[in-house]
């Protein structure tokens, strides 16, 4: 009995499912009866009835199984569509800081991961890190990305941002700043925390090797604008120009992929000016060679309508 109990505990979400499952086909069942029986209740019993008009009781019959029978599909599967666009990743089985890699000492820059545990009193939160989209130019880590994976403490949360940090729940994911002082923690400056989706690759593409240091000019579409960070995401089409200071060994292995682009504080009418699906050249250097996102430089503005792009005076 004590091993039957516990079976039923472990598949209580199956037993949830197949208990609806059986509701309905029991309404199913007392409805198609119900409408099989009742003609024949009601029916005179004088009455001469053709072949014709006595089909149609059954076939009001088979109508209503129809129907009903359909109403039992969702119930089996309301669960299955929302199985399949989470996103396939692990829970997080514990709740510990791990130890700060090498990697990240002296880091500055923005972090992507999933709440682990939260102490909104105190102003911290240990976060389980996804993505490394941003490091700033005056950060002085060595390999921010092994922080990746990691269980990783964050303290120094205060004023508006602890209302964020009150309704975030554990498992959702933040986007945030932080840097390293010394420590096995992080330390948030204050600038920016706030929840976003659940972390996808593609919304934080990593740029080739071979194009870091890269300073020129490109065209591109953008993909997706974020006006609270005044950052896009853009499908590179084709390297415009690389000028004389350009540091990447090759500067087409960017294109027909995706890239970051910021930069966008000091030109914000130029930013609101552009909208999904536009194609856009942009002068761009890539400051932060750790960093996955790229800076606009000298000029950004839609591509030309005809087939050439005026080029840029190298640099």
């Amino acid at each position: 009995m004590t091993q039957f109990l516990l079976a039923g505990s472990l598949e209580s979400k199956h037993s949830s499912r197949l208990a609806r499952i059986a509701v309905v086909m029991l309404v199913t069942a007392t409805a198609v009866a119900t409408v099989a029986f009742a003609p024949r209740a009601i029916a005179d019993p004088v009455t001469e009835t053709t072949p014709e008009e006595r089909d149609k009781p059954m076939q009001r019959q088979i109508a209503t199984m129809a129907v009903l029978a359909g109403l039992t599909l969702p119930a089996a599967a309301e669960d299955e569509p929302q199985r399949k666009n989470q996103p396939n990743r692990p829970a997080a089985t514990r709740e510990t800081p791990d130890k700060m890699p090498d990697g990240m000492s002296r880091f500055n820059g923005m972090l992507v991961g999933r709440l682990v545990k939260k102490d909104v009193e105190r102003g911290t939160f240990i976060i389980d890190v996804d993505a490394v989209p941003r490091v700033w130019r005056n950060s002085k880590a060595e390999n921010p990305k092994s922080i990746i994976g990691k269980n990783i403490e964050v303290e120094g949360v205060f004023g508006k941002f602890l209302d964020v940090l009150l309704l975030v729940k554990q498992g959702e994911t933040l986007e945030f700043e932080a840097r390293h002082d010394g420590g096995q923690r992080l330390t948030f400056p204050g600038e920016l925390l706030r929840k976003v989706a659940p972390y996808k690759p593609g919304d934080y593409p990593v740029l080739p090797e071979e194009f870091r240091g890269f300073r020129g000019a490109i065209a591109a579409k953008v993909v997706r604008k974020d006006p609270e960070t005044f950052e896009l995401i853009v499908q590179v089409e084709r390297v415009i120009d690389s000028w004389k200071n350009n540091r990447a060994k090759k500067p087409a292995s960017i294109e027909g992929k995706q890239m970051m682009l910021a930069g966008f504080w000091q030109r914000k009418e130029a930013y609101h000016g552009l909208k999904v699906g536009d194609r856009i050249e942009v002068g761009l250097q890539h400051i932060a060679l750790r960093s996955d996102h790229l800076t606009v430089a000298e000029f950004v503005r839609k591509a030309k309508t005809n087939t050439e792009s005026a080029r840029e005076p190298k640099r």
